[in-house]
């Protein structure tokens, strides 16, 4: 079957049809083919539909329209189209940054901002990077705290990381555990060991009464290597019941 017979086999009541028009389409990167293959994951629901849809996605060579089209995967309801959907864009690469940044990145949806950091996480560029970055001032804490975390992935750029952090712990009111342990971690996990963030972090203790919030920002301060704050450190995981773990991370952070 030629191009126009298989996109009119999309409008098909019979799955396994659809799915081998879809399948028969791969090699067609026209516009209106990809977003017929969009429109048909999006409108027939069929696990098989899904399936045929996202290989032949991921094997178009027009990956600028793969792009464009697929955004609409992400607003679905279905978690299964949306994740489908961040998996094409990703394999779109860096032809897929604007994109993002255009249609997802501006959305008042907090879940669709979180989506547009799922999908620039794995693109792992310096514009990603950057697109990122600008999401750790989102009013939402599930979008600001997921940006830190995600910079764990960009270690290939180490140096412009550790800029960033510095620049946001300098505004951070430590008023959250959430905030405190994804810090923490894009820190610890991310081997961001960089000895400007000592004066930032211990500045930033004068200002927490909090025990639970204190001890994750004194696990960072053992991990850079600040011994002087070892006994304070100690003292305050007690009235936690957190003493083993303050220790435990101790003897890991002289071993690093």
């Amino acid at each position: 079957m030629d191009k126009k017979e298989l996109l009119e086999q999309l409008k098909s009541t019979d799955h396994d049809k659809i799915r081998d028009a879809i399948l028969h389409l791969e090699n067609c990167n026209d516009l209106d083919v990809v977003r017929a293959i969009v429109d048909t994951i999006l409108h027939v629901k069929s696990k098989k539909v899904l399936t045929a849809g996202l290989e032949t996605l991921l094997n178009c060579a027009n990956k600028e329209a793969v792009a464009k089209e697929a955004i609409a995967l992400i607003f679905s309801k279905s978690p299964k189209i949306r994740h489908a959907g961040i998996t094409i864009i990703v394999s779109c690469g860096e032809v897929a940054i604007e994109i993002v940044k255009e249609k997802l990145l501006c959305s008042d949806d907090f879940n669709i901002r979180k989506h547009a950091l799922d999908i620039l996480k794995d693109i792992k560029t310096e514009k990603s990077l950057e697109l990122i970055s600008s999401l750790l001032k989102d009013e939402n804490p599930n979008v600001k705290y997921s940006a830190v975390e995600f910079l764990m992935e960009f270690t290939q750029f180490k140096d412009k990381v550790v800029e960033i952090l510095l620049d946001f712990i300098k505004n951070e009111k430590f008023d959250s555990l959430y905030g405190a342990t994804s810090i923490a971690s894009t820190i610890i996990y991310g081997h961001f060991f960089d000895k400007r963030f000592i004066p930032l972090l211990r500045k930033k203790l004068e200002n927490i009464s909090d025990e639970h919030i204190k001890h994750w920002i004194y696990k960072i301060l053992i991990y850079l290597g600040d011994e002087d704050i070892i006994p304070e450190a100690k003292e305050n995981a007690k009235k936690i019941d957190m003493l083993n773990v303050i220790e435990n991370d101790i003897t890991i952070a002289k071993l690093a």
